[in-house]
């Protein structure tokens, strides 16, 4: 229904969303969060979200670590893409 009145620009389109998921969070009971792969976010009931975290943790197997990992890999991985622009494979753009 191209022309139609309720059609939204993509900036209203935008704010509309950003309006919406600020209303969501602010209701105690649900949690929005980004997805661990992909693009993607969600939107659960914390008790749901509870609920599953608890029973992923309770699966096995799993092993605790003394720690975190994290800095290492982010370390190395800024490592290589500094190689990677220093040599022309990569922009700028895609470095940052």
């Amino acid at each position: 229904m191209e022309g139609s009145n309720w059609e939204l620009t993509e900036n209203q389109a935008s704010g509309t969303i950003k309006t919406a998921i600020q209303h969501i969070r602010n209701r105690t009971k649900i949690l929005i969060c980004k997805a661990d792969k992909g693009i993607c976010t969600f939107i659960m009931y914390k008790e749901d979200y509870n609920l599953k975290i608890n029973s992923m943790l309770s699966e096995l197997p799993h092993k605790s670590i003394r720690n975190e990992p994290t800095n290492i890999h982010e370390k190395s991985v800024k490592s290589v893409t500094q190689q990677l622009l220093n040599s022309n494979t990569i922009t700028r753009n895609i470095h940052n």
